[in-house]
């Protein structure tokens, strides 16, 4: 006697429409003989800090977003620096 598995009926929900935000930036000024760092770590995250900057990056991926330098966004350390690129920008113009 063979059994049938009971039929698996699972709606597939489409994935949830990005959303976009604007953001003021204070930005000061820096001296000329100011040390500027090429670098950043960032660490210990809160969760809803590490849920925001990995919706991020996922917009950036899934929607080609590139950085300045013209590589694409993969991870959410190259989110942080098209975020800082967007600033930069906007800032040149």
């Amino acid at each position: 006697m063979s059994r049938q598995l009971p039929s698996v009926s699972k709606k597939l929900e489409a994935p949830p429409i990005p959303t976009k935000t604007t953001v003021t930036v204070p930005l000061a000024e820096v001296p000329a003989a100011c040390h500027i760092s090429r670098r950043v770590d960032v660490a210990h995250l809160t969760r809803r800090q590490a849920e925001t900057l990995k919706r991020v990056q996922r917009s950036l991926e899934d929607s080609g977003g590139v950085m300045a330098n013209g590589r694409p966004v993969r991870r959410c350390s190259d989110a942080i620096k098209w975020l800082i690129d967007q600033i930069a920008d906007a800032n040149a113009s």
